[in-house]
């Protein structure tokens, strides 16, 4: 990959992640959408985590992550409910290793 579509894909990336990281760090919420306080996954938490997920895996090592903790915090709940696990494994294996 050319080295200024490499910048521009990480420049998007890191501004999507960023305001991702807002909206769950300023509404304290469980989901991305919806007005339940249950915990229950909704559609757009399963869309956003399982578009995430190769991302965290895969491209963002640790340091990269860092500065996404209500991110990670909302991808680790929702990895860690058995219906994620059943299609992305264990929680800790969806973000520490790449699927082969």
């Amino acid at each position: 990959m050319p080295a200024q579509a490499r910048a521009t894909s990480q420049q998007a990336i890191s501004s999507q992640l960023t305001a991702l990281e807002a909206h769950l760090a300023a509404s304290g919420s469980k989901q991305l959408a919806g007005a339940s306080d249950s915990g229950a996954a909704t559609i757009a938490d399963v869309a956003v985590a399982a578009a995430l997920q190769p991302l965290l895996a895969c491209v963002m090592g640790p340091a990269a992550r860092e500065p996404f903790p209500a991110t990670l915090s909302w991808f680790g709940k929702l990895v860690a409910m058995p219906q994620f696990q059943k299609i992305l494994g264990e929680s800790e294996a969806a973000v520490q290793k790449c699927p082969r």
